[in-house]
């Protein structure tokens, strides 16, 4: 499913629609391939749950998308998690509907009040 931000366009590789797969989310895997990402979903808008990097093997950017279908909060360049150091947390300022993880700086070229749309 391809979703696009603005003038960039991401392939949408997996949905996390549960508090299992919210969980699990990239944690393990080896990478994202560039202009791919997973599409985080929740049942109503809120302020974000933290996203932790606990079990991240690469770094990634979180783009978050408010209930107007645009990104309210971008998240860039968040690091792996490193053995032994407590993983980064980071979470949005405004209630969210979905967030989309990319690779690290895939998210260039992206602002906040971008629109979002599922093609």
């Amino acid at each position: 499913m391809p979703i696009q931000i603005g003038d960039k366009q991401f392939n949408v590789v997996n949905v996390a629609d549960s508090p299992e797969s919210w969980a699990r989310g990239l944690s393990g895997r080896a990478g994202l391939q560039e202009g791919t990402g997973m599409l985080f979903v929740y049942p109503a808008p809120y302020i974000q749950q933290i996203f932790w990097m606990k079990g991240m093997l690469f770094p990634i950017d979180v783009i978050f998308i408010g209930e107007n279908d645009s990104v309210v909060d971008i998240a860039r360049n968040l690091p792996k998690a490193e053995l032994g150091k407590e993983p980064v947390r980071v979470q949005s300022s405004k209630p969210v509907k979905m967030a989309l993880e990319v690779s690290a700086n895939d998210s260039q070229g992206i602002s906040v009040g971008d629109m979002c749309e599922f093609l």
